[in-house]
């Protein structure tokens, strides 16, 4: 009998998001007859009730209300010394920090992190320089994050592994014309009118102010119906208040919707006439090969396509990040068209996944580094 690797995924939170949702789809994906993986995460009670993770071994670090940081560390340590995972996969700088100081000066097994925005504030281009070496590879899903972590982290490049995200084409996958309308009726979206979607959370991240300004443009100099709605988590910070008074103030009120964050926006891809990314940072964002594999229009800033996904003009359209005049015009360009140009931009958009980012291809990326120019994970000694 072949002995399973045991791997352990480490992430702060299994809060639903782009990096959680890799995370679910290598967990998942992977080969049982030859590994054994199983979650810890810091703190989050409401995942061990959600339908996605029944299936998994979820371990809590946070043991009290008031489990401080460190208390936090030591309790990795522990499920680390009793589970005795063969290798250890991170996922974000926060998780990378825990694991790290967690492993520092003692016995551990092989670690692997990884890196999914190319904006990294200093504690955290500090930590990565500082602790890489303790690192088998950092795992990086754009080639715009492994040049920030170049130059900017001063990582070095022979650590850095390229592994873009992977996608359920068959769950993303385009409507015909009947299914099309009725999701639209199912949504409340009337027949006339032209859906804008964002997806994503309300933060300044995503600059989803540019996308209302440019929606408040539209409305006031174009004869058509107008929806905005936003996919995603609208926190009580200053941001989304700032949103809330702009949407206000404009009078977008009764054109904009806020349904919160869902567990499959897939029906919302499908429905919407244009998604919009307006991002003034990404990694390589999920929700933008999410949309393109639904046949989904996409316009997106410069900085969400650091990977140039989207070709101009040919399976999708980009915009002057920040601009919400540029964004404006180009939503316009996009009503103008005909539906057989509009057939064809989603036809290119939906091979453009098939081709780059099939779940099949990011699992075997994994697997491949994990075992190693051997074709053998090298097992942790024990611990």
């Amino acid at each position: 009998m072949v002995r399973k690797t045991k791997v352990l995924f480490f992430h702060r939170t299994l809060r639903l998001s782009g990096a959680v949702r890799q995370m679910l789809q290598l967990f998942y994906g992977l080969d049982r007859s030859r590994f054994d993986p199983f979650y810890v995460v810091e703190g989050d009670r409401r995942v061990f009730d959600h339908r996605i993770y029944r299936e998994a071994r979820v371990y809590q670090l946070k043991q009290t209300r008031d489990e401080g940081y460190w208390g936090l560390v030591r309790n990795l340590v522990r499920v680390i010394d009793r589970e005795k995972p063969d290798l250890v996969q991170s996922f974000n700088v926060g998780a990378n920090r825990m694991l790290y100081l967690a492993c520092a000066g003692r016995r551990h097994p092989p670690l692997y992190s990884s890196i999914r925005n190319v904006r990294l504030p200093l504690s955290a281009r500090l930590s990565e320089f500082l602790f890489q070496g303790m690192c088998r590879a950092i795992t990086v899903n754009s080639e715009g994050i492994r040049r920030h972590l170049i130059r900017d982290c001063g990582i070095r490049a022979e650590r850095i592994r390229l592994v873009p995200n992977g996608l359920d084409v068959d769950h993303f996958s385009p409507p015909d014309d009947l299914e099309r309308e009725e999701l639209r009726q199912s949504l409340g979206f009337e027949a006339d009118e032209f859906v804008i979607l964002s997806v994503g959370r309300v933060a300044p991240q995503k600059n989803l102010l540019c996308t209302l300004e440019a929606v408040d443009r539209l409305c006031q100099r174009t004869g058509r119906r107008i929806r905005f709605v936003c996919v995603g988590r609208k926190g009580r910070d200053d941001y989304a208040a700032e949103v809330s008074r702009f949407v206000e103030e404009r009078g977008l009120a009764d054109r904009c919707a806020f349904p919160g964050m869902l567990d499959d926006v897939a029906d919302h891809y499908r429905a919407a006439d244009a998604m919009v990314l307006a991002s003034g940072w990404e990694g390589l964002p999920n929700v933008l090969i999410e949309n393109m594999a639904c046949g989904g229009i996409s316009i997106v800033s410069e900085a969400s396509d650091n990977d140039e996904i989207v070709t101009h003009d040919e399976n999708g359209f980009v915009f002057r990040t920040g601009d919400a005049a540029h964004l404006a015009g180009q939503i316009e360009r996009v009503m103008a068209l005909g539906a057989g140009d509009l057939r064809l931009v989603a036809e290119r958009a939906r091979k453009t996944v098939e081709q780059r980012f099939s779940t099949e291809r990011m699992i075997r990326s994994y697997e491949d580094l994990w075992l190693g120019r051997n074709g053998t994970v090298e097992l942790a000694p024990d611990l």
